[in-house]
């Protein structure tokens, strides 16, 4: 995705998830659990998933790597070694095996966002459910972030 958000504002973005992840589409919450450096942050994502199935609870790991002059930014996004609580998992269900990539680069006078990403393959949902479900959340959370990047690139009204 074009985008006029900087390297570094994707960054404050995702930092300031838990205080607001209304950009990632089905967000419930988001949890610093620990932040062992300045590039690396242990963090708990509760996700709502359709009735009637449970919450998704996802635990990672994401590293932030900077170019030189921080016009490009790569997180590496892990599956965390912490684990959540048996309360936590009452009413969710963990997703397992996350892993995945944001990259932001400028490119010309712009940036580009990419993300992949995967992990196990939840078997509680249908497939034709979990494919299509994936894929709207991924396309609304990208419309989101664009959004985001008009709003901060007109500055304050």
């Amino acid at each position: 995705m074009q985008t006029h958000m900087s390297a570094v504002a994707f960054i404050q973005l995702l930092d300031s998830a838990p205080q607001s992840c209304a950009w990632m589409h089905n967000c419930k919450s988001v949890t610093l659990l620990k932040k062992p450096t300045d590039n690396t942050r242990e963090i708990q994502t509760r996700f709502d998933s359709p009735w009637p199935f449970s919450d998704r609870l996802m635990l990672t790991k994401s590293v932030i790597e900077f170019n030189q002059n921080q016009t490009e930014v790569v997180v590496y996004v892990s599956e965390s070694e912490l684990m959540p609580t048996a309360k936590e998992l009452e009413s969710a269900v963990l997703v397992k095996h996350p892993i995945g990539k944001w990259h932001v680069s400028l490119v010309g006078s712009q940036y580009e966002l990419n993300y992949i990403g995967s992990a196990d393959a939840d078997i509680a949902i249908p497939a034709f459910l979990l494919k299509r479900t994936l894929l709207q959340s991924t396309t609304k959370t990208f419309e989101n972030i664009y959004d985001l990047s008009l709003k901060l690139n007109k500055g304050p009204q």
